[in-house]
């Protein structure tokens, strides 16, 4: 069974358990119960691994039940003994944080906040970087190391080990060949950007393949391909610098860029939106890259209700 249902389903007896759940709660644990018939199977696992808990005697039990956890409150104490299984990771109160995330990525393996970048090493020695709200799920076995990539960007270098790399998007597969590349999921497509070696890219739903190379770009649904491009291989990879290079740029896209890494909302006026912009920006402190922004073309930055950012015509800045 799939890792990532078990511990779906191990989230959800924790916040059934837990003395808060809703009647919205119920209902969406009931759509996803039966959702799938993987999913009703690892339910009845949760309940009979909790069975076999509440048999033991309490302190092994506690013992057993919070291990590896970083945060163990009191509530969660009571969480974790009310139905947590030792690999429903970090409590019914993940589960709250981030309720309104798809399951696949609110429990994947790895994942990053908003604004947030990280680094893993694997077990085969490849190294995974995390860009902006991203999840990621890694599955190694005998035959073959498997990425999948659920929402945000990674960077990969991979570890040196004879069994095939793969990287997969709700668009495809991309298989590597000794490498270092980019992989970013968009809302209908995957962006794939080779930065040392080569990566074959397979759409789902098609029979062809495409192999790019270092220094190239490709983005594909799962139908077909866009057409390859050359980037510069310094600005594919700049966000692990901590900066988004930018050359020649409508606003437009520079503000939807910037916004990834930030969590509160910025829009812009179409009155500007057709304004170009070159640079480089931190994207650690985006309050600082909109303060350069502001000093270089004729725009001001503005408060809206609701909390709204807007970039409109002018050269006035209001505090933040």
């Amino acid at each position: 069974m799939d890792r990532a249902i078990l511990k779906a389903a191990a989230h959800w007896h924790a916040q059934l358990c837990s003395g808060e759940a809703s009647d919205a709660d119920r209902k969406e644990w009931s759509d996803w119960l039966h959702a799938h018939p993987d999913h009703r199977l690892a339910w009845q696992r949760v309940e009979s691994l909790q069975k076999l808990l509440q048999q033991l005697p309490v302190e092994p039990s506690t013992k057993a039940l919070i291990a590896g956890s970083q945060q163990d409150t009191d509530r969660r104490r009571r969480t974790l003994l009310k139905g947590m299984t030792g690999f429903a990771i970090g409590g019914g109160a993940v589960w709250l944080a981030h309720r309104q995330m798809p399951w696949p990525q609110r429990f994947a393996d790895y994942r990053t906040q908003i604004g947030e970048r990280r680094e893993w090493q694997l077990a085969d020695g490849s190294r995974l970087l995390l860009n902006t709200a991203t999840a990621v799920d890694v599955n190694f076995d005998e035959a073959q190391r498997l990425v999948r990539l659920h929402a945000g960007e990674l960077l990969i270098e991979t570890g040196k080990d004879s069994r095939p790399f793969f990287v997969r998007t709700a668009q495809g597969t991309m298989q590597a060949w000794g490498t270092r590349f980019v992989v970013r999921a968009q809302d209908d497509a995957t962006l794939l950007t080779v930065l040392e070696h080569r990566v074959e890219a397979i759409p789902m739903q098609a029979h062809d393949a495409r192999v790019l190379q270092a220094g190239e770009q490709v983005s594909f649904n799962a139908h077909r391909f866009d057409e390859t491009v050359a980037v510069p291989t310094a600005t594919a990879d700049a966000w692990t610098r901590g900066l988004l290079i930018v050359a020649g740029w409508r606003l437009d896209r520079f503000v939807a860029e910037i916004s990834r890494y930030r969590r509160d909302s910025l829009d812009c006026d179409p009155a500007v939106a057709g304004l170009h912009i070159s640079g480089a920006f931190p994207i650690d402190d985006t309050d600082r890259a909109l303060d350069a922004l502001v000093m270089a073309l004729p725009v001001r930055l503005t408060r809206r209700e609701g909390g709204l950012w807007r970039l409109s015509p002018g050269m006035r800045v209001e505090p933040r």
